[in-house]
């Protein structure tokens, strides 16, 4: 393998890593060939784990460093509070819903932004400075690695061939708004008094919840539903 190779090979594993270790969830739909490759390789699972202490979960979707202790993370979901506990409810709503078939299945609808949302994350995670931290140990490992040897997983895309559009199951405005009056109308004696009366700010706080936790995307006239189930506990690393 030339050098250039391994140098290009190193950073897309590099870079892999960080997106597993800083995003509660990194989609395989929104990885182009060569980064989908080293999210799928098992080496990525193995240097995570063996270098955090958690476990890495992988889907048909995606892959997700699950943090249970919240050692590593900034903001945990399911959690406490009332903006927390609708986002929970609403996403179970959202999560039976998707599994509606036939004149009761949910439009799908493609994620234009999918490739964009990657493209911010990998700058602003490329872009960080790591000191004394998990990252630092994977830039030592990195310098160590004999990349020559171990080769990634390859995914199975054809070079030149433009991959299927992935489409989302997509919910209205108004269909979250009435699920959130059913939640509240159930459980909102147990929930903040402003936030109660104030449904709109609760439902924007609560679809941010599920947009930061990667469950959701929003989009014009509501939202689209993301592969993670909602039943899984995720943080967001930071």
């Amino acid at each position: 393998m030339s050098a250039g190779r391994a140098a290009q090979r190193r950073d897309q594993a590099r870079r892999a890593r960080r997106l597993v270790l800083e995003n509660p969830v990194a989609y395989y739909a929104d990885a182009d060939t060569e980064l989908l490759g080293q999210l799928r390789a098992p080496a990525l699972a193995e240097d995570l784990e063996r270098l955090t202490g958690l476990t890495v979960e992988r889907r048909g979707e995606g892959a997700a460093l699950i943090d249970t202790s919240g050692r590593l993370s900034d903001i945990r979901f399911p959690g406490g509070g009332t903006v927390a506990q609708a986002a929970l409810l609403l996403a179970a709503r959202i999560s039976a819903a998707v599994q509606r078939s036939g004149r009761h299945a949910l439009e799908l609808l493609p994620a234009p932004t999918a490739a964009e949302r990657l493209a911010a994350r990998a700058r602003r995670i490329d872009g960080a400075l790591p000191t004394r931290s998990v990252i630092a140990e994977f830039a030592a490992a990195d310098a160590d690695a004999t990349y020559e040897t171990h080769e990634p997983y390859e995914a199975h895309d054809v070079a030149g061939e433009k991959r299927e559009e992935t489409r989302y199951p997509f919910v209205t405005d108004s269909w979250l708004r009435g699920r959130l009056k059913e939640i509240t109308g159930e459980y909102g004696a147990g929930f903040a008094a402003d936030l109660r009366g104030d449904p709109d700010r609760l439902l924007g706080q609560a679809l941010d919840l599920l947009a930061a936790m990667s469950l959701i995307t929003r989009v014009d006239g509501g939202a689209l539903a993301l592969p993670c189930s909602p039943a899984t506990e995720v943080s967001r690393p930071g």
